[in-house]
């Protein structure tokens, strides 16, 4: 086969494709793409060829930016020749790169060798990597190229020393090549122009803007044909990331006088997620993303503080614009697009759902911030998953659960802790006008508990708790490790790790001795929470005598009623206990939490399951595993009955500190004593003495209970796996989900 030396002369393009978008949140317009790149060469009818690379001159300069316009966006550094067949079915030689390249008025050139035949030959610029394309065989196809990739930190990753570009040339190399190599670039530019026009008297004060949901990679080489294909690239959880957040000083719109404009300017990698289904602009949402995107769809978010006219009130506010070719459905950001995005704040307009924080979908909404509008989608039951039916050999079905639309007409507060206006600031809990979302506002401090519920035709249809708190168990969360059982009747299960909160869902305080470490209470099963005591005292007689304080919506007063009515009656009364022997609801229905035991009736359950719309933990958090808690004790026999069987830190202190990873050494996780809701009365018992937490997983030796974990002080024990009923009312603790 005969081999060609070429010269390659790389030589400068003027421009990205353009996209404008304007984006007023109250009201505004888009613009699509504008103008194409051109693209490819001609083919060469001699020895040696000569091909042009073209690259943008220049940029947009003086703007405020991480990337400040100084970067340059024409130069070439290095370049990997890679010779294909002319289909991309293999490649014709291993790929060359070539780090020495000459400048020629503009241009870059460089000489390699390359199969004199017929080819494609795909140029990739600036990867300062000379192993990018190595591992390549000659059986590698264009899917094998354009797989390649760069792992992106920040945004330098994308612009240092020149952005990473691709080209394609196809034809049967010879000697001379006119025309030019059009050479991409493989990021696209986002110039966001904010600005405002806010009525008189108020004021937005900029904190904070910053990028999220960027991809951590970049593909260098994507044939310009396939842009219109998406999701792309692929993605999972631990491929995003966010760029540094930027914090301006002294910007603050003022209403009353001319609009002002500050610029903001971002490098950043393809991201296409496809088309959303908003009906407009101000429905363009994480709601409104295309199916399973939410998640991977890049925007902006603007944090500040607004200040109204009327009260002089200040509220923590949140605008969120999602970016794409317009800003009503598209969600893709292209390689070699020159995004313009021209936002013009009108105040905080509860008709758009950009504005405030959209808190995603589950059945508790942890909040951390004082005086800030927060909102979610009303329509979604839970998390919005399905659990499969269940049975225990035969016997004890439990029908699939599947969640269905909600429909609400009005919204409501059905009870928060402390007086009213403690968590939610009062009149602020109110529905969208198309019935879809319910928004809310903090009170001025965080720190509390509440329930918000949606309603049609004055009854509750669905509720969601609030959870107030600074705690972030994101970035702060425990990481258990579990120990395999080998006691007969009980499943070898491989010891695994688990992330776990270091609180009871609902908890205020992590002080022992505080008997907000407790937190709130939960029938097995239920979404909805019970609120905690307000010390560690039993309950002689009347149930909720000892309650922490609240302030409750008329005909929602904390209430144990003996009648197992089933679940819509559960949901329509998120404040009343059911009591009724061993279980609340009859038939018993072992996937409520999504763990049912089947096949056996060993203790721990074999499967893990899955987060039904039942669970009451927060987004990526579950109710915990049977096998949660078993490094708590040191014996075979899973069960502790003195202290030396504990794995435990110090004494006795309203509670125990257990080490969570290994016997003896490590770090501790405290459980207080919590005590319980009867499952026959509905009564609380043993505060200060005894603690308990929920697992998900059902104990089908006895029909209506499930496993939970258990310490008692009074008789130095501790039961990692404690078969209880089901209707009886404690803590849960929240687990990663997996």
């Amino acid at each position: 086969m005969i081999r060609t030396r070429y010269e390659i002369t790389l030589a400068p393009l003027l421009g990205f494709m353009l996209a404008v978008a304007a984006v007023v949140l109250a009201a505004g317009c888009s613009k699509d793409p504008l103008a194409d790149v051109p693209g490819g060469g001609s083919e060469g009818t001699g020895r040696t060829i000569t091909a042009t690379f073209d690259l943008a001159r220049d940029f947009e300069v003086g703007v405020e930016v991480k990337a400040d316009g100084s970067e340059d966006m024409t130069k070439i550094r290095n370049v990997w020749v890679i010779q294909m067949a002319p289909d991309g079915s293999r490649m014709l030689q291993a790929p060359l790169y070539v780090s020495s390249l000459t400048a020629v008025d503009g241009d870059y050139r460089a000489k390699f060798e390359v199969q004199e035949e017929p080819c494609k030959m795909i140029f990739v610029a600036n990867t300062h990597d000379a192993a990018a394309y190595s591992g390549l065989e000659l059986t590698s196809k264009e899917a094998d190229v354009a797989a390649v990739a760069r792992d992106i930190a920040d945004e330098t990753y994308l612009t240092y020393d020149g952005v990473p570009m691709c080209g394609m040339w196809s034809g049967t190399p010879v000697i001379a090549v006119p025309g030019k190599v059009s050479m991409t670039r493989a990021v696209a530019r986002v110039t966001f122009n904010l600005g405002a026009d806010l009525p008189a008297g108020h004021s937005f004060e900029v904190q904070s803007v910053q990028v999220r949901q960027v991809p951590s990679m970049l593909c260098y080489y994507r044939d310009e044909a396939g842009l219109d294909k998406y999701p792309y690239p692929g993605l999972t959880n631990d491929q995003i990331i966010d760029y540094e957040m930027q914090t301006p000083d002294n910007l603050r719109f003022a209403g009353g006088y001319s609009p002002i404009n500050q610029m903001f300017m971002w490098y950043l990698p393809e991201n296409a997620r496809g088309m959303g289904t908003a009906s407009g602009q101000f429905r363009k949402t994480a709601e409104n993303a295309p199916a399973g995107q939410a998640d991977y769809c890049t925007y902006v978010e603007v944090y500040g503080k607004y200040r109204t006219g009327v009260t002089d009130e200040t509220c923590n506010t949140t605008y969120r614009l999602y970016l794409g070719g317009n800003n009503i459905k598209d969600y893709n950001l292209l390689r070699n697009r020159a995004y313009t995005v021209n936002v013009t704040l009108r105040g905080q307009n509860e008709a758009d759902m950009r504005v405030g924080n959209m808190l995603e979908s589950a059945n508790c909404f942890m909040v951390s911030q004082p005086s800030t509008e927060y909102m979610f989608d009303a329509t979604v039951m839970g998390n919005g998953s399905v659990t499969p039916a269940t049975s225990f050999n035969g016997n004890w079905p439990a029908p699939a659960i599947g969640p269905t639309p909600l429909e609400p007409d009005g919204a409501m507060l059905v009870w928060e802790t402390g007086a009213a206006g403690d968590v939610i600031a009062p009149g602020s809990v109110k529905l969208s006008d198309d019935g879809r979302y319910i928004s809310f506002r903090t009170s001025a401090t965080i720190g509390g508990n509440a329930v918000i519920a949606a309603t049609q035709g004055g009854e509750i249809i669905w509720s969601w708790h609030i959870w107030s708190t600074t705690y972030d168990p994101e970035r702060d969360y425990d990481t258990y490790v579990t120990r395999t059982i080998t006691w007969s009747n009980y499943n070898s299960l491989p010891s695994r790790k688990i992330g776990v909160m270091k609180v009871n869902l609902g908890a205020l305080s992590t002080t022992p001795g505080d008997v907000s470490t407790i937190g709130l209470y939960y029938q097995w099963g239920r979404k909805d929470p019970f609120i905690g005591p307000a010390d560690f005292s039993n309950e002689k007689s009347t149930p909720f005598q000892n309650k922490a304080a609240t302030s409750n919506a008329a005909g929602y007063e904390w209430k144990a009623v003996m009648s197992p009515k089933g679940i819509p009656a559960s949901i329509q009364n998120p404040t009343r206990l059911i009591y009724y022997a061993s279980d609340w609801v009859l038939p018993s229905l072992a996937n409520l939490w999504g763990n049912p035991t089947e096949g056996n009736n060993r203790f721990l359950n074999l499967k893990d399951g899955s987060k039904s719309i039942y669970d009451p933990c927060p987004k990526g958090w579950r109710v915990a595993r049977s096998d949660t808690w078993t490094m708590f004790t040191t014996s075979a026999y899973p069960d502790a009955s003195k202290l030396a069987d504990m794995n435990i830190d110090g004494d006795w202190d309203s509670g125990w500190h257990f080490y969570f990873s290994d016997v003896g050494s490590g770090n501790t996780a405290f459980y207080s004593t919590s005590g319980f809701r009867e499952s026959n009365t509905g009564r609380l018992r043993n505060p200060g003495l005894r603690g308990y937490c929920w697992s998900s997983t059902t104990n089908m030796s006895s029909v209506g209970r499930a496993y939970a974990l258990n310490l008692d002080s009074y008789n130095l024990s501790v039961s990692p796996i404690e078969p209880l009923d089901r209707a009886v009312a404690m803590p849960v603790r929240c687990t990663k989900e997996e």
